[in-house]
């Protein structure tokens, strides 16, 4: 923990944080850079989040293999996965696999970097894409792997309890890192990449739209339980950091009921 400062109207404490795997303590390869919030008063309580912490998530969430996404047919009804659809790109897919299902993997490749600009976070994703063929015995073949170098934003925003993600494709870029088809050229595929980031991105945004909860409270008495309401989240840029996330929020007492007594 940092410095806490108390004045007459208010407590200011300054922590650092990482997150790590529970039971995978490592060593911080640098230090959080200190930043300071801005003057607020119109929220009882305001919390600012570092890029630092932010990508020690992201960084957690890749070495758990949780930043790899499969996307099938059902999961994208407004995209036809076939060996048909890429037949229009590369024939040779349609010729050596005529009329059959795919499944596409998208994976990260290293921890995708974000910083702050206003009212935005910035991400820099660096991930491989592979496309299968599903054969009649279900197995799945490998058609190709690209490897894609993508720049994303995210607004933030609150809704009720929740933290709430919006992401908008910004720049994508695809190179050929290995392929089981002949004569095949990347640039045929980048109007399909273009069709494709439509479908895919409104699939993540509903789900990032379901937001994650805020705690409902912040700690349970016998007397009853602290929520937090009104929230409202910010992007904030520093000079000397990467910018934080502002979250400002009011704080509600609820009671609890007095126990009956026989």
């Amino acid at each position: 923990m940092g410095t806490t400062v108390i004045s007459s109207d208010s407590i200011e404490l300054s922590l650092k944080d990482i997150f790590i795997r529970m039971g995978q303590p490592k060593k911080i390869p640098h230090s959080p850079t200190d930043f300071t919030l801005p003057s607020q008063n119109t929220k009882m309580f305001y919390i600012g989040i570092s890029a630092f912490t932010i990508n020690s998530i992201i960084a957690e969430f890749h070495k758990s293999g949780l930043l790899i996404y499969r996307i099938t047919e059902d999961m994208v009804p407004s995209l036809i996965l076939s060996t048909r659809t890429f037949g229009a790109y590369i024939p040779e897919i349609s010729k050596k696999y005529p009329d059959q299902k795919m499944e596409l993997e998208i994976q990260t490749v290293k921890e995708p970097d974000i910083k702050f600009e206003a009212n935005n976070l910035i991400l820099e994703v660096l991930s491989t894409l592979t496309a299968y063929v599903i054969q009649s015995d279900k197995k799945l073949s490998s058609l190709f792997v690209l490897n894609l170098k993508a720049i994303v934003s995210a607004q933030v925003y609150g809704t009720e309890l929740n933290l709430a993600l919006k992401l908008t494709l910004n720049k994508i870029e695809a190179s050929i890192k290995e392929t089981n088809i002949k004569h095949f050229e990347v640039t045929k595929l980048n109007s399909f990449l273009d069709n494709l980031k439509d479908p895919v991105f409104t699939l993540i945004n509903a789900y990032l739209a379901k937001g994650y909860p805020l705690p409902g409270y912040i700690l349970p008495f016998s007397l009853g339980e602290i929520h937090l309401v009104n929230t409202q989240v910010e992007c904030i840029t520093c000079v000397n950091t990467k910018g934080y996330l502002l979250i400002g929020t009011d704080v509600h007492f609820q009671e609890n009921a007095s126990p009956q007594h026989s």
